[in-house]
């Protein structure tokens, strides 16, 4: 349990950890989102750096 605690450095509550970005503090529904959006955004983009071929119908 100390490590879950010591080993992301939080600091505030709440704080999200949402793939690569910690988000620490209240945010706003839109905010949250936008984190999201732009981790998913970062994942495609990895995906695709690592060999996907896309189709005759697109990726």
């Amino acid at each position: 349990m100390q490590q879950a605690y010591y080993e992301p450095n939080i600091t505030a509550v709440p704080t999200f950890i949402i793939g690569d970005t910690v988000a620490a503090g209240f945010r706003s529904n839109e905010n949250l989102k936008q984190i999201i959006y732009e981790e998913i955004n970062k994942q495609k983009l990895y995906l695709m750096a690592e060999g996907m071929a896309c189709g005759i119908d697109g990726c």
